[in-house]
């Protein structure tokens, strides 16, 4: 669906989807690859403390503590609403600075831009993109949709500034629920537009190896494609 290539460095990354689509899970999943590449991860958590984010993705095989104890993932839990937009975003450069992460995510950020108004969050999410970009760091943000509309107000305030917009949702199919996804848009690559189910053991949202090339904006990280299948519970 990406074209087999994955997505460019310094790329921004948006999944949405309702409660229960694996958002946070694949997130994880991302920030996991990345550190088991060797590269450092920063991890801002909106809706969840870090005991129950580790707990909850050791259940499905990650076990985010040993990379948290390695120095390679740091996790940060924020509450959206202990302080405005600006402070947060100025709490994060400051983080970044320190840490010099690779690989950011962001989960979830329709928590934290919900606390803004329109013309604020887009303004100041164009500055944390801005400068995310600038140090060529790859990132990935969750956002929650109350339904399975693309028209959620925190989805729309940051879908135009990503490079890349996949949405996750569940669809009836043959009696069952199953869970699909589908790429929204993606800048600079060729893609397929079509729904695709998941199944729960294949790993399409992994980066399992560095690309080849020196990092920098042309270069991509591989992520293999999912091929069709039923979503199986």
């Amino acid at each position: 669906m990406l074209g087999g290539q994955g997505y460019y460095l310094s790329s921004i990354i948006l999944l949405s989807g309702t409660a229960g689509t694996r958002k946070t899970s694949f997130a994880a999943r991302f920030a996991n690859a990345a550190c088991q590449r060797g590269e450092r991860c920063l991890y801002f958590a909106f809706e969840e403390p870090i005991s129950q984010i580790t707990r909850n993705m050791d259940s499905i095989g990650l076990d985010l503590q040993t990379l948290i104890n390695a120095g390679l993932l740091q996790v940060h839990a924020m509450c959206p609403v202990a302080s405005g937009l600006g402070m947060h975003l100025a709490s994060t450069d400051r983080l970044i600075d320190e840490y010099e992460p690779e690989v950011i995510i962001i989960d979830l950020i329709s928590n934290l831009i919900n606390t803004s108004d329109a013309l604020d969050a887009r303004s100041i999410l164009t500055q944390l993109i801005d400068y995310l970009k600038t140090k060529i760091i790859t990132t990935v943000c969750t956002s929650l949709l109350g339904h399975d509309s693309l028209e959620s107000r925190g989805t729309q305030r940051v879908s135009s500034l990503v490079d890349t917009w996949i949405n996750l949702r569940f669809f009836m199919g043959d009696n069952e629920r199953k869970l699909g996804r589908s790429i929204v848009k993606s800048r600079g690559m060729s893609l397929q537009v079509r729904l695709r189910m998941l199944e729960r053991r294949q790993r399409w949202w992994s980066t399992p190896g560095r690309p080849s090339g020196k990092k920098g904006a042309g270069a991509q990280a591989q992520i293999p494609e999912c091929p069709d299948g039923p979503f199986k519970s």
